[in-house]
């Protein structure tokens, strides 16, 4: 379903940001409520939400990344993991929280009236191999961000929130390919059969 104000903001922020060749996973419902929400509270409010995890690593949500980091003081993510996607050891559907197949986290974005000028980003994740009982059980546990142990995390210059097993020396690797040099050996292609013609 298309949302135009909406998917016109996603493009002008978080698309326009990224650097990924492959931006379509930032089509989905709840990256357009999250930057609507973040539209929507003003100066200062927080915005709630449970939904998929994947904006916290993956490449296509980078200028995501990038964004929620402008629009808010303060970020929490409790990862609840259960991505069966992503780790095929996990059973099903039951390692995960709503008994789907997608990972979900719990966000909390904070913005206050005064914006400083370096947000705080803290994450905690549960237990990957968690069942879904563990997982709720540990959310009684902790009923409040205050009684779980966040890490800090402080993003790349790339807006990587969680580095970890990437390496850097990647970037200095020589290309084997890219869009440019493809478009013009087509075009390239293109002329030889005309001339051919």
């Amino acid at each position: 379903r298309k949302y135009p104000v909406m998917d016109r903001r996603v493009s002008e922020t978080y698309a326009k940001d990224s650097k990924a060749t492959l931006r379509n996973k930032l089509s989905d419902p709840y990256v357009k409520a999250i930057r609507w929400a973040s539209d929507r509270i003003g100066k200062e409010g927080i915005v709630a939400f449970v939904t998929n995890n994947s904006f916290i690593d993956a490449i296509a949500f980078d200028g995501m990344r990038k964004n929620l980091t402008k629009d808010f003081d303060t970020i929490y993510v409790l990862d609840l993991s259960g991505n069966v996607r992503k780790n095929p050891k996990l059973s099903g559907t039951t390692h995960n929280v709503f008994g789907i197949q997608v990972g979900v986290s719990i966000n909390l974005f904070v913005r206050k009236k005064d914006k400083t000028d370096q947000s705080k980003i803290y994450y905690a994740r549960v237990d990957e191999f968690w069942r879904r009982e563990e997982k709720y059980r540990y959310l009684d546990e902790k009923q409040h961000r205050g009684n779980i142990e966040w890490q800090s995390i402080q993003p790349d210059e790339k807006n990587n929130w969680l580095a970890e097993g990437l390496h850097d020396e990647f970037e200095t690797f020589i290309s084997m390919g890219n869009k440019k040099a493809k478009s013009s050996k087509e075009a390239e292609f293109v002329n030889l059969i005309q001339l051919e013609i």
